[in-house]
């Protein structure tokens, strides 16, 4: 998996958890806040975040393939 996939798989988990679960913790800190981005990851930090949304990062993959077909 590149980079760029990596990144676009956690943006999409984030939108994802925060929009469909309504599921907005940390949502706020990062409107008020502001956040690290994913770009300023790296690899290592890349792949620990994906760990922690192993179960669902083939869903989201699907979504992201989806999306792409219909732009």
């Amino acid at each position: 998996m590149t980079r760029e996939e990596k990144i676009s798989i956690l943006i999409e988990g984030r939108m994802w958890e925060w929009v469909y679960a309504r599921n907005y913790d940390g949502l706020e800190d990062c409107l008020t806040e502001g956040f690290k981005g994913y770009d300023n990851y790296t690899d290592a930090e890349l792949d620990e975040a994906l760990e922690e949304i192993e179960d669902k990062i083939e869903e989201i993959q699907a979504m992201l393939a989806n999306k792409n077909e219909h732009e």
